[in-house]
């Protein structure tokens, strides 16, 4: 090889080999690392199942394979979990939540407790949106929505900024709706154990895809009565052919932007999020690695298999849902905030 060739090939080679080395600065991130992802209800229950199933296969698909790790932190229904994700948690990519779809509207209603702007977040996506109801153990004084405007209806709920308590408050405000609610419980199954107890009748919110996974017994055997969809168009799960929506109820075009605020967390079910300040590559990779997961045939598979679904949004998809509700007029959000209070 001439001393003139070398001259031109030399660098060449010395560039190629550097380039070899230099890591993806994502990948270097997370690689050997363990990420933890929060969950905001109780263990054993559809949000900590699906958050379960996705983070091993979420892991996978991360540039640099870190390990995953699910901590459940429960309280005043999200709240906790997502005060400590914006205020305390590594701001590195390191910590990602699973939070209750309300939490994200919690400050816009007027929630006391929260210490955080949704719309500062980092949305990664949604893993699911299901069908919310309302049901009755079969035993309850109530047995159809009809009955709750003259009988009671004791309701759980774990705290006051959960669905589980604003929207029977507001059945009781805008319908007369007579529904009591219990709060204080750590999670959805704590409430689903009172309900076989006796200890309340039934629960508003939880979701057609929880109850087929949990307590498929509940359905077929007919221990509880579905009483109402919270939706503005009926679904087509054969399972609730007939029940109403609360859309239904309302009364005239403002109760019916209410609602359509109110309905909002539907469109965020198990959303997963980052705290504010993350690295917007690492939020990339993120919002990557959650669509790539939530497409894995193995994953779709065992889903299926628990009778539980899959319902993908980006996370820009997501974050246009917050700020849509956060634009939203000012007599509407006055009007919900109202409606949410407790009425007993």
């Amino acid at each position: 090889m001439t001393i003139l060739r070398i001259a031109f090939v030399l660098p060449a080679l010395l560039l190629a080999a550097h380039s070899a080395t230099m890591a993806d600065p994502v990948a270097d991130f997370y690689r050997g690392r363990t990420i933890t992802m929060i969950v905001s209800s109780a263990a054993g229950g559809g949000m900590d199942i699906h958050a379960r199933m996705v983070a091993p296969v979420l892991a996978d698909r991360l540039p640099g394979k870190p390990n995953i790790i699910v901590q459940n932190r429960p309280g005043a229904g999200g709240i906790v979990a997502t005060n400590y994700l914006y205020n305390a948690a590594h701001k590195d990519g390191s910590v990602i939540a699973v939070i209750h779809p309300t939490i994200p509207f919690a400050p816009l209603f007027g929630e006391p407790k929260t210490s955080f702007e949704a719309t500062k977040f980092n949305w990664i996506g949604r893993i699911d949106k299901s069908s919310h109801l309302c049901v009755a153990w079969h035993t309850a004084p109530v047995q159809k929505i009809a009955d709750v405007m003259t009988k009671e209806l004791i309701v759980g709920s774990t705290g006051p900024g959960s669905s589980m308590a604003s929207f029977p408050y507001m059945m009781n405000r805008f319908f007369g709706a007579k529904f009591r609610v219990v709060t204080g419980y750590k999670g959805g199954n704590d409430i689903y154990l009172a309900m076989e107890r006796g200890e309340v009748h039934g629960r508003c919110v939880l979701t057609l895809n929880a109850l087929r996974s949990i307590h498929p017994d509940w359905l077929r055997d007919r221990k509880i009565n579905i009483l109402l969809q919270l939706a503005r168009e009926p679904s087509d799960a054969p399972e609730l052919k007939g029940v109403p929506t609360l859309y239904d109820f309302a009364k005239d075009d403002h109760q019916r932007a209410v609602m359509e605020l109110m309905f909002a967390n539907q469109e965020l079910e198990r959303p997963v999020v980052a705290p504010p300040g993350v690295p917007a590559d690492r939020v990339a990779a993120l919002r990557e690695a959650l669509r790539e997961a939530l497409a894995d045939p193995k994953l779709q598979a065992e889903v299926a298999q628990r009778k539980m679904t899959l319902n993908y949004a980006s996370g820009e998809a997501v974050a246009r849902v917050v700020e849509r509700a956060y634009a939203a007029p000012k007599s509407v959000v006055a009007t919900a905030v109202e409606s949410m209070r407790p009425t007993e």
